[in-house]
């Protein structure tokens, strides 16, 4: 791996913190955050596709964490488990020896192969603009994971390309809690004894519009549709007699405090 000594300054400190901050990371709603905020900044993107693989190397899990909205059927072309774009290419790095490539095909020290043009044509079609996209290979007990990073505005350059390599270890154990933990419960601040009316899920909700998430945040971290949050939403403000986010928000805080 080269040396990351020669990273800027400024760099240096967001990887630090993506690093230190990656650790904690146990629900898909942290992950979606980690991903969003300081993995952001140091290689931004529109979207990240998962893939954990079995002993065998097939896809035994798989998640979507977009700041960006694909349509239904371009983002099931990408992240199908068996014909999807993103897995055929992982597919194909395999079969090269890469455990990093990127699209449009560049030679680079980390993409040094080109992956062949078949799957360059899908991608041009997709009109999907930059990705990245890391391997771990097969790793003990024979299960590994790759990632795609898509959406990229520009050409990566061999810095994310580095960075990317170095995440990768926090990525795969991320990836594998969140599907072990699955979304982040209400914590106990937001949760109310009294408040039993309000079901899991809309005490879910609660938890995040108290951190000041957008419905449409709030529908990508939980991995549901922003219709569904905002009918969430609405039954909440019946059932607490409120008419706002900030009121909701409020009325449980309080009466947890009695």
């Amino acid at each position: 791996m080269d040396d990351l000594s020669h990273l800027p300054p400024r760099t240096q400190t967001e990887l630090f913190r993506a690093l230190e901050s990656a650790v904690t990371i146990r629900h898909r709603g942290e992950l979606f955050l980690w991903a969003q905020g300081p993995l952001q900044a140091l290689i931004p993107h529109g979207l990240m596709l998962g893939f954990m693989l079995n002993d065998e190397q097939q896809v035994s899990h798989t998640d979507c964490l977009q700041a960006v909205v694909l349509e239904a059927g371009k983002l099931e072309a990408l992240r199908h488990p068996k014909t999807g774009l993103v897995v055929r290419i992982a597919q194909r790095c395999r079969e090269l020896g890469l455990m990093a490539c990127q699209l449009p095909a560049s030679v680079t020290e980390h993409a040094p192969l080109d992956i062949g043009a078949d799957l360059q044509q899908e991608w041009r079609e997709l009109d999907l603009g930059h990705g990245m996209f890391q391997g771990s290979g097969p790793l003990a007990g024979g299960d590994g994971s790759f990632f795609a990073l898509l959406g990229l505005t520009q050409p990566p350059q061999s810095t994310q390309a580095l960075l990317l390599q170095v995440l990768l270890p926090q990525l795969h154990v991320a990836l594998s809690r969140s599907q072990r933990y699955g979304t982040l419960e209400a914590t106990p601040d937001v949760v109310s004894a009294n408040d039993t009316q309000l079901s899991e899920r809309q005490l879910e909700i609660l938890h995040w519009v108290k951190l000041g998430k957008t419905n449409h945040e709030i529908a990508l971290i939980l991995d549901i549709s922003e219709l569904t949050v905002k009918n969430h939403m609405q039954k909440l403000f019946k059932k607490l007699n409120v008419h706002n986010r900030a009121q909701a928000v409020a009325k449980v805080m309080s009466t947890s405090r009695d």
